[in-house]
């Protein structure tokens, strides 16, 4: 069965004790309630600029929701026609630390859980289960600053293990992904790809409101829109 890799990154902020995730560890600037991101396929050309892909037509909305003190507490995942997909609900511990999330389909019902296992300024440690209780993948990340530098995930039955290594600007944006991942499933087993990304937009804070990342393997890109 093919595996669906769903990257979901993680920053992290140190509030007081707390370690936790807000409106400052995406590095959005101003005072933010939610972000929505609508992802959607695209072409390039020798000169980076973006078309969209017209044989492509299902694109993802990402919504993202922050309470009073910028903290996140909510996501949802619909598909651009406005069907849900998924929804999400952001767990912290007594003590105000990031626990994980719990993923809920449009019937509510529960498929995928994330628990943290170890957190510090430096490195998060999740288990991933699906909605059995059944482990499918162990993630770590690190970070510098409250950002995430280096991302691995590691498949459970040890099919797959893949890792994302961050290249950023001095304003803490992408501007390179590295991926290497090993597949028992794939001949070649190891692969190495480098990702650029590029903002196309931002807004009047100076946060990004349109950026690309760029396929090496061809001339396709993933957009997001943001607002």
């Amino acid at each position: 069965m093919k595996k669906w890799i769903l990257l979901s990154l993680v920053f992290l902020a140190a509030c007081s004790n707390e370690t936790t995730i807000n409106t400052d560890s995406f590095n959005l600037k101003g005072k933010v309630k939610s972000i929505t991101d609508v992802q959607s396929r695209g072409i390039y050309d020798k000169s980076y600029n973006v078309y969209p892909d017209t044989a492509v037509s299902v694109s993802f909305i990402s919504i993202r929701n922050f309470d009073e003190d910028g903290k996140w507490v909510s996501a949802k995942m619909e598909l651009t026609n406005g069907t849900l997909y998924s929804t999400t609900e952001v767990l912290y511990d007594e003590d105000g630390n990031y626990a994980g999330t719990k993923d809920f389909d449009a019937k509510k019902s529960l498929f995928r859980e994330t628990t943290v296992t170890e957190i510090s300024r430096e490195k998060i440690v999740m288990v991933t289960k699906d909605g059995s209780g059944k482990e499918i993948s162990q993630n770590v990340s690190e970070y510098e600053d409250g950002l995430v530098m280096k991302q691995t995930t590691t498949w459970s039955d040890g099919t797959l293990k893949i890792s994302y290594e961050y290249k950023r600007d001095s304003e803490g944006n992408e501007e390179e992904i590295s991926i290497h991942s090993e597949n028992t499933n794939s001949n070649p087993p190891k692969t190495d790809n480098v990702m650029k990304v590029k903002i196309l937009k931002t807004d009047v804070y100076g946060n990004w409101t349109r950026q690309a990342y760029y396929s090496s393997t061809d001339n396709t890109c993933t957009i997001i829109d943001r607002r």
